[in-house]
């Protein structure tokens, strides 16, 4: 009975380390390995010049300046036309001047186009870092747009600031008053916070690109993202592609953890789109 008794519990002990261990592979992997995810996404009315049109989707870095050397890799691999960064590239004073190496490859390989998350909005000097990611060579959009062409068509490519910023800036209604204005068009959209995709979509942008919610921080299988930053309960946007009439988005699960969290069964990413004519 005593033999019986102690196979049992060193069965058990040996579990319990097996399980340990796989979790901590997974935390491992979740936290320090970026993972590669690509989307097709096909819409009738995109401009014949831009069938193929390959973007790479960075957001959430948070500063995280380990990461530099695969995200360089991911990005010489994917071979994009444009990069877009769809804010919280850095949490704190003196960040950006480490991520340097990684902004400057990013320029050398496509043009880079960012805009700003709420993180940015809680720096002491938040014109100068935008102004020093201006030198560096990225396209800040500042509730603003600028067009795209290839071989005879157009796109638009719009950014919102973060709602974190001066309280009297422009609305998303507005500047899609002067897209409209400027000729309208198939038009895509870089917005820090998904929450307001359904308004996206009826203004008329056509691909939404936005970060912000760390795919739930926490995921749980077949339930998915757990909590959103803000302490929102299985937040209806946690990570992936969503879709709602002609339009599309795009939510990165991103490339930190958020306030020390770690992340659990939620590999970071740095998706892939490419948009096709059909």
């Amino acid at each position: 009975m005593r033999r019986r008794k102690t196979r049992r519990r060193s069965g058990r002990r040996i579990l319990v380390i097996l399980l340990l261990l796989i979790l901590g592979a997974l935390i491992l992997r979740d936290n320090f390995l970026v993972r590669s995810v690509e989307y097709e996404l096909r819409f009738p009315d995109l401009p014949t010049a831009f069938d193929g049109l390959r973007i790479l989707h960075i957001s959430d870095l948070h500063g995280r300046d380990i990461l530099t050397k695969q995200l360089l890799q991911r990005a010489e691999t994917a071979k994009p036309d444009l990069i877009l960064i769809t804010g919280d590239l850095v949490d704190g004073e003196g960040q950006l001047e480490r991520l340097e190496p990684l902004i400057l490859g990013f320029a050398g390989l496509a043009p880079v186009y960012y805009v700003t998350g709420n993180h940015e909005w809680a720096l002491a000097d938040t014109e100068g870092f935008l102004r020093d990611l201006s030198f560096l060579g990225v396209t800040v959009l500042r509730n603003s747009f600028v067009t795209l062409e290839r071989s005879g068509g157009r796109l638009l490519l719009a950014g919102l600031e973060d709602p974190n910023g001066y309280a009297d800036m422009k609305t998303p209604e507005e500047l899609a008053g002067e897209l409209e204005a400027a000729g309208g068009g198939f038009s895509l959209l870089l917005a820090h916070r998904p929450d307001r995709f359904p308004d996206y979509a009826e203004l008329g942008f056509r691909v939404v690109f936005s970060g912000h919610i760390h795919g739930g921080m926490l995921r749980l299988p077949f339930l998915g993202g757990v909590l959103a930053p803000g302490h929102v309960l299985f937040p209806e946007y946690d990570g992936g592609l969503f879709t709602r009439g002609g339009s599309a988005m795009v939510l990165s699960r991103g490339l930190a953890e958020v306030n020390g969290f770690p992340r659990v069964f939620n590999p970071m990413e740095a998706p892939v789109v490419v948009l096709r004519r059909g």
